[in-house]
């Protein structure tokens, strides 16, 4: 009997745990309706209507629908009932990324739309170094409708030749973007050196946005290459036996050591955190 109910324990030990079901996501699929038009109010036949859009210097439709002749269109994008405090994004354009409108939307408001196209605004972007650190190339910059917040796109900084004679000074990093008429939030990221920048965009048609974007070192940036702060702990394991000799005690506890108990030894500090 004994080896039956060991048998059985042992049997529910090594049974395999049995994976939680994740809750399924309702979803519903909604027709989207419209006209997609010139900036005159007249009909734009071939136009490209979707919800979700690729930017590579150039605007391109992740699916989606085309306008017909009379410049309607009808679209199916997926939406999520139970979140009614989501926003779409409903983003026209022609072939050529010339023109384009964007709009963001909730889920009861996606019929019969009017889309204006508009000539597309080129953005260019400049950002200045700070306190001896200058931004890095391959670095990006995340692009948001403002009003509700809604991720558009992203791109990378890249880096401009020096301009006059000294070719080895360091050029510039920029980044560039055509966007649609509109008002615009953004994330910019320039190398771990730098706080995250933020500017606004409001891009008007026919008008080009130049910025110059000023960065902000971090905190941990102020301190590169410099001594290192003092430092107090209560408690190191393993201390070697002629530190701990050294080390004065007071009513039988050890003092406080610093990073100044290590001087002449290797110390390799280790950070952790969660995030």
């Amino acid at each position: 009997m004994r080896t039956v109910l060991t048998l059985a324990l042992l049997t529910l030990l090594f049974l395999p745990a049995q994976a939680q079901e994740r809750p399924a996501v309702k979803f519903e699929n909604v027709e989207v309706s419209g006209i997609t038009l010139d900036a005159d109010g007249k009909p734009l036949a071939g136009i490209s209507v979707a919800d979700m859009w690729n930017y590579d210097g150039k605007w391109s439709a992740n699916g989606g629908a085309k306008s017909d002749a009379e410049g309607k269109f009808k679209l199916t994008v997926r939406t999520f009932p139970e979140q009614p405090q989501r926003s779409y994004r409903i983003q026209a354009g022609d072939a050529d990324s010339k023109l384009g409108a964007v709009t963001i939307l909730k889920a009861d408001a996606l019929k019969d739309l009017k889309l204006t196209l508009q000539p597309l605004v080129a953005v260019k972007g400049t950002l200045a170094g700070a306190e001896g650190f200058e931004p890095e190339a391959g670095g990006y910059v995340n692009v948001y409708w403002k009003a509700p917040p809604v991720w558009l796109c992203s791109t990378r900084l890249t880096a401009e030749p020096a301009e006059g004679p000294d070719e080895k000074a360091p050029g510039k990093v920029v980044f560039e973007l055509l966007l649609p008429v509109g008002e615009y939030s953004t994330l910019i990221s320039a190398g771990e050196a730098f706080q995250y920048a933020r500017p606004a965009i409001s891009t008007l048609a026919g008008t080009a946005v130049t910025l110059d974007v000023p960065l902000k070192i971090t905190a941990l940036a102020k301190h590169y290459g410099k001594k290192a702060p003092a430092i107090n702990v209560d408690f190191v394991r393993n201390l070697p036996s002629d530190i701990v000799g050294k080390i004065a005690t007071r009513k039988g506890e050890p003092e406080p050591i610093t990073l100044d108990t290590f001087k002449g030894r290797w110390v390799l500090l280790e950070f952790w955190g969660f995030w």
